[in-house]
């Protein structure tokens, strides 16, 4: 009877490790394939899996991170991502929250690329609060951009921690830059009107809600819903 009880205590604690430790440790390496099959190419992809979890068993898992560098998506790449998604259901693809750094993103749009430095978030996973950070020389090159656009030419761009001077067609102008409408928009010194840099469409899973400048360039704050950002992304 003993030895059927040690044999019970034995296999019981064989089982724990399975589902607590091995089967975490087996399902990053899976995790990781599926994310390359999604079309996401990298040159150092990891996902990985809370230990001890035997949530597991259920489709779930209590966090998962996600790290990778040089990512190609299409028309945009990484150099750099750390993400760290929680409460997640692996059946529908789903968290609850999401924390996390991307750094040196590049954008292709209409023929120009852009660059954001750093973009964080932190948050509920359809509402996490987001930061961007773009050098003074792409924030230029996105006035310029949206400046060509509307038919002005622009020679000069300086930035100060009290906003932006603009040399318009030989004209010196003291503006700033401010959300309005959820748009990105370059004011001009009486207020009224302005440029639109970046306009997100209300059906857009991110949404603008302050920008601040400074010498080192421009500062963006807004939400996120990385659920449905990351649906868009992968398809």
């Amino acid at each position: 009877m003993g030895g059927f009880l040690r044999f019970l205590a034995f296999f019981a604690v064989l089982a724990a490790v399975l589902v607590l430790v091995v089967v975490p440790l087996a399902a990053g390496p899976l995790l990781t394939q599926m994310v390359r099959d999604q079309g996401v190419r990298s040159s150092n992809l990891a996902v990985t899996v809370a230990l001890f979890d035997p949530t597991m068993l259920l489709g779930r898992s209590r966090s998962m991170h996600v790290s990778a560098d040089d990512v190609d998506m299409s028309d945009a790449t990484i150099g750099s991502l750390e993400l760290t998604l929680n409460d997640i259901s692996f059946f529908d693809q789903t968290w609850e929250q999401v924390d996390g750094e991307i750094r040196d993103i590049r954008v292709t749009t209409g023929g120009q690329t852009f660059v954001v430095d750093t973009l964080t978030v932190s948050g509920p996973a359809d509402a996490a609060n987001a930061t961007v950070r773009l050098s003074a020389d792409e924030t230029e090159s996105l006035i310029r951009f949206a400046a060509e656009r509307e038919g002005l030419r622009i020679d000069d761009v300086a930035f100060s921690d009290t906003g932006v001077r603009v040399d318009l067609a030989g004209v010196q102008a003291d503006a700033r830059l401010d959300v309005r409408g959820g748009a990105l928009v370059l004011v001009p010194p009486s207020g009224e009107g302005g440029v639109a840099l970046i306009q997100p469409a209300p059906s857009d899973p991110w949404q603008l809600s302050e920008a601040w400048v400074s010498d080192e360039g421009l500062n963006l704050r807004g939400t996120v819903d990385t659920t449905r950002l990351v649906q868009n992304v992968i398809g």
